[in-house]
């Protein structure tokens, strides 16, 4: 008989919540059939050495009754950047009582707008945004004088965002921050990425789209419908084995640049220009005297709330079942009759993008991929 499967508002041992009163669940397993939870215990408490140690801040007793789900936390109000480590244990239908589960812990986010010393940062130049930009390149760079205990990167932005520290991507997740109306609500992401810094010299980048902010939406061409400036938010906490803490920001200091991506679209899709890629300007010493400068803008941060939904990732990589020559649609406006036209099969609906490795051509050559869901009349 045990507790296992812990979970704190539907997660395993997240990062970055802002809930005041979280949600804690567990699954039960017993050997014996028809076993069944009568009541249960749950004690959390600052660090693992306390929790072992019975030093808690919280502590339930025992409770009778079978749920195993949704038992509000009730203990001290907790604060920015906290992590909270938590058990349980279980009693059965004759009394008899497990072993405690294997720890688990939630760690809580930025929980007001004052926690954030980060400003809002767009690039230091005007654009056209009836039509799609090129996606700005963010960068900064900063050291780390000490033996890192744990590091945390909370990010967010207006349009979509992907973050790197030291030319190695943060995290895995896609379209982030997430389609909101923003001016009532912009979520924001809390990443782990102690193991991204180095001693001595670092930097960070951020590349930006238009995603649902400020791209089309719907089938009307309409654009800009919440907002016309991309902008960046960001904020680093570094934690060193001494007890400092050193908080890395968005700010005047940072530089900004256009690079291979011409446009991001969701609907219209993207184009890159390969002969603009700038290596390294995500590294530590990379020559960044040609690049602009960024500005500030007046945004609201008490609209900001963490991430609450599942995150979008990348969960499966496919070969197409069948490559094909794709007849032509002389009212299809993309295609030339003379063009190349190769279709790829995936072998049922996808969502997600092509990786193909456009083939090896002299610059300038331009290579265009498309995707389509094929219409087939069948009966039902």
């Amino acid at each position: 008989m045990r507790a296992h499967h812990l979970r704190c508002e539907y997660k395993a041992n997240p990062l970055g919540l802002d809930i005041l009163a979280p949600r804690l669940s567990w699954r039960f397993d017993a050997d014996t059939r028809g076993a069944m939870q009568t009541a249960s215990q749950v004690v959390a408490a600052d660090s693992i050495a306390d929790l072992l140690e019975g030093k808690l801040i919280w502590d339930t007793g025992k409770t009778a009754g079978s749920s195993s789900i949704h038992h509000i936390y009730s203990g001290p109000a907790l604060q920015s950047r906290q992590r909270v480590f938590w058990r349980v244990r279980v009693w059965d239908e004759n009394g008899v009582e497990s072993a405690w589960s294997d720890p688990a812990f939630w760690e809580m986010g930025l929980m007001t707008p004052g926690d954030w010393k980060a400003k809002w940062i767009t690039p230091d130049w005007e654009e056209d945004t009836s039509t799609s930009q090129p996606s700005p390149m963010l960068r900064t760079e900063f050291n780390v004088d000490g033996k890192v205990r744990s590091a945390r990167l909370y990010v967010t932005s207006l349009g979509l965002y992907e973050t790197s520290l030291n030319g190695r991507r943060v995290g895995d997740w896609q379209f982030t921050p997430g389609w909101t109306t923003y001016s009532k609500h912009i979520q924001y992401q809390t990443y782990d990425v102690t193991g991204h810094l180095t001693g001595g010299a670092n930097a960070i980048g951020a590349v930006l789209g238009d995603g649902w902010y400020r791209g089309r939406l719907g089938w009307k061409e309409r654009r800009n419908l919440y907002g016309d400036r991309l902008a960046l938010l960001l904020q680093l906490h570094i934690d060193y084995d001494d007890g400092r803490t050193e908080v890395i920001v968005s700010d005047e200091g940072w530089q900004a640049a256009t690079g291979p991506i011409l446009a991001s679209d969701i609907y219209n899709g993207e184009t890159f220009d390969a002969r603009l890629a700038q290596p390294g300007w995500d590294l530590p010493g990379f020559d960044a005297a040609t690049w602009r400068g960024v500005r500030v803008i007046d945004q609201d941060k008490a609209v900001l709330v963490a991430q609450y939904g599942p995150p979008v990732r990348a969960v499966e990589e496919i070969q197409p079942v069948s490559i094909s020559v794709a007849p032509f649609r002389r009212n299809h406006r993309r295609f030339r009759p003379d063009s190349d036209r190769l279709g790829a099969a995936a072998g049922g609906r996808r969502c997600g993008h092509g990786d193909h490795g456009a083939p090896r051509r002299s610059a300038g050559t331009r290579w265009q991929s498309l995707h389509h869901e094929p219409a087939h009349r069948q009966s039902h």
